[in-house]
């Protein structure tokens, strides 16, 4: 599966799935990252949900990195109320999950909930933003026209003495 995904081969990749499957292969959340990483590539938001409930089907549904994938290709498919079910299921949240979310929320015009989630996961003591948390919001102040919250940001992004391109 790993090769077919080196070479391009993204297609493919299900229908590998699907044999292993039928012969009884033993799959882990390794076989899920590729499978996931496949259908993010061909926004395959059906066969997204088929891989999820076999995850659930085989006690993986509390690993948080094959959730972040999982939310990964529904935000790339557009489908921001499955995003949403599974960030609210999460048992523990990182910095890609948050990410995600807020991200989700920006590009498809959520853009004070995506300011609310930033406040929320200030409010996790364990999760501390990133780069892509405070690009996502920026792009939400901006568009919104909230100075006040993009000179906000930009101040956290130096007091980090971290640097995005064009912005600080």
């Amino acid at each position: 599966m790993e090769k077919r995904l080196k070479n391009g081969s993204f297609g493919d990749v299900p229908s590998t799935y699907y044999n292993m499957v039928t012969q009884g292969v033993p799959l882990d959340a390794s076989t899920f990252h590729f499978l996931i990483l496949a259908c993010s590539r061909l926004l395959a938001f059906q066969q997204g949900t088929e891989i999820q409930g076999r995850i659930l089907k085989i006690g993986l549904g509390d690993n948080v990195s094959l959730i972040n994938n999982l939310m990964g290709l529904y935000s790339k498919c557009g489908k921001l109320d499955e995003v949403r079910k599974l960030f609210e299921i999460l048992p523990q949240r990182d910095v890609i999950s948050w990410n995600t979310m807020i991200s989700c929320n920006v590009h498809n015009g959520m853009l004070y909930e995506a300011l609310n989630l930033f406040q929320e996961m200030q409010a996790d003591e364990e999760v501390e933003p990133d780069e892509i948390t405070m690009l996502s919001l920026v792009s939400a102040c901006t568009k919104l026209r909230i100075w006040k919250w993009g000179r906000s940001c930009t101040s956290i992004l130096r007091k980090m003495n971290w640097r995005l391109v064009g912005i600080c």
